[in-house]
């Protein structure tokens, strides 16, 4: 055999990664009709219709906003790229294409890290089979899923290289794009970024410190800037705009509200011993006790083993350090919003897998044939614990008719014929439930262009905030709408929040359309049109 022949032959390895690659795509098929078949959330009203009122509309000053931009901006780019069509399918599609480039960095980055098939498998399958992931958290459209890919690339990327003999400066510039985009996807990211950032310092040990600032700080520090363009762009065009939506929001009038209406969430995790509930009931139960078992497990062999006298010293330690450090970060920010809900509660599955990897390296051979019953156990119980989820999911693919999307686009298109028919389609439209109107392309107050929550923390908010924000409250509806009446109101999902729409428009004359309703999981949705208007 030739030396071309034998650099022809696979790797071992390779082929039980292909079999591993393909049982992810499955899974990841599954997990795409899962998507597309959830049920629509209220939290898509701020995140979804953005998607296509952008760049016509400036987000943070033609409309409210209370995130950093990169979601929006980034289902606004699939918006276009699927060609304008359905904009819940576009934020979906997103959130789908992140699914699929955390597994696939899963796989590459855990079998550089371990060459185990069983923790890679596992690692995958944990992330795949998550019951807090398969939940709303991975499954709307919005920005609590989306930070996990890059945030993952980015602290895997950068201990992957700081691990190995070689530095590759474009490989730790993709790194700092990836923790920069994290973070300007969800701010709660930013967690990711000090450890890396401190530990680029530090290293790999085994170069001088002059190495170390060329050939891992400079080309983090790079990527991380390039990365962060957009955010200064937005923070140095009006800081006080961009902070009074980002920050200032999560910090006031947000809190405010709910404390005044925690009534309407029984259970909502306002203090401490009730967000330290919610953490208990997400970590440690279903996939999730999966993973702790697995750090301790490999934490207790790591321990075992290093008891023993003629045990080597880790080379790693500096790197165990940063994704403990990490881990400790994600944790505690989990803790920092109030009211706490699921979706605060997923950045730490990150470096808690990661943890796996770096503590696998440690383990002797005869450490390592303890892993593979462990994990494949663990493996084979969270496939079983998903399979209520993974279900509804294969319904979407016998009848697309059933994806959300479909539903949405359908309800848009019959609130569009009808006020065509009644000669009210170039007026707006006045909801709750933006997504209706924007999908049918008529027009919608900027006011509420994202949804209820602007709107409802009016009352709660401090006059001069208040200026930062393009909203109007319950006490202004009347002046507002006399101003610039709607065409239309779409109501019936929100009756306590809806009450002072549904009084002006039953004050200044609206009528009721009784022959259809536009249904969703919050209720029966029904038109009131301007008068004089024939619904016949």
């Amino acid at each position: 055999m030739t030396r071309s022949d034998k650099s022809r032959l696979p790797r071992p390895g390779e082929g039980s990664l292909v079999t591993i690659a393909a049982f992810a795509g499955i899974l990841l098929l599954i997990i795409y009709g899962r998507i597309m078949g959830y049920g629509i959330r209220k939290d898509e009203m701020m995140y979804v219709p953005p998607a296509k009122l952008m760049p016509d509309m400036s987000i943070y000053g033609d409309f409210f906003y209370n995130h950093v931009p990169y979601s929006a901006w980034m289902f606004h780019w699939v918006y276009e790229l699927v060609g304008g069509g359905n904009v819940l399918y576009a934020a979906r599609l997103t959130v789908f294409a992140g699914w699929v480039l955390l597994a696939i960095s899963v796989i590459l980055i855990m079998w550089r890290m371990t060459r185990s098939r069983a923790v890679v498998l596992f690692s995958v399958v944990l992330i795949l089979g998550n019951d807090l992931l398969l939940s709303t958290p991975g499954m709307a459209g919005s920005n609590n899923f989306l930070p996990l890919p890059f945030a993952f690339l980015g602290l895997g990327l950068f201990l992957t290289e700081t691990l190995s003999h070689k530095q590759r400066f474009l490989i730790l510039v993709l790194s700092g794009i990836c923790l920069s985009v994290a973070a300007g996807i969800k701010a709660s990211a930013v967690v990711f970024i000090p450890p890396i950032a401190i530990g680029a310092f530090f290293l790999p040990t085994r170069i001088s410190f002059g190495r170390r600032l060329f050939r891992v700080v400079l080309p983090l520090a790079l990527g991380g800037a390039i990365g962060a363009v957009p955010l200064f762009y937005y923070l140095n065009s009006n800081p006080d705009l961009f902070l009074a939506h980002v920050i200032e929001f999560h910090t006031g009038p947000h809190v405010d509200y709910w404390k005044a209406n925690k009534a309407l969430e029984p259970g909502l995790a306002l203090g401490l011993a009730g967000k330290t509930q919610l953490a208990y009931q997400l970590w440690f139960t279903g996939t999730n006790l999966l993973l702790a078992f697995a750090a301790v497990f490999f934490t207790f062999l790591v321990f075992i083993q290093r008891r023993r006298i003629h045990s080597p010293k880790s080379t790693e330690t500096g790197q165990i350090i940063v994704v403990l450090t990490t881990t400790a970060l994600t944790l505690w920010i989990s803790f920092v919003p109030t009211p706490a809900f699921p979706q605060y509660f997923v950045l730490p599955i990150i470096s808690l897998i990661l943890l796996l990897g770096i503590l696998y390296r440690q383990f002797g051979p005869q450490r390592k044939i303890m892993v593979p019953p462990a994990l494949g156990a663990a493996t084979l119980l969270i496939l079983v614990s998903a399979l209520p989820r993974y279900a509804p999911g294969t319904a979407t693919f016998i009848d697309p008719r059933t994806t959300e999307h479909a539903k949405v686009a359908a309800s848009a298109e019959l609130i569009r014929q009808r006020l065509t028919k009644l000669g009210l389609e170039e007026g707006k439209v006045a909801t709750l439930m933006p997504i209706y109107p924007v999908q049918a392309g008529l027009k919608v107050y900027p006011e509420f262009a994202t949804g209820q929550f602007a709107y409802r923390i009016v009352p709660f908010t401090d006059p001069e905030l208040l200026k930062q924000y393009r909203a109007v409250g319950p006490d202004g509806l009347s002046k507002f709408f006399s101003a610039d009446p709607p065409s239309a109101f779409l109501l019936g999902y929100e009756p306590l929040l809806e009450a002072p729409l549904l009084n002006f428009a039953e004050n200044k004359g609206y009528r009721r359309i009784n022959d259809m309703t536009i249904p969703n999981r919050y209720g029966e949705g029904f038109l009131y049109v301007r008068e004089p208007a024939d619904s016949n």
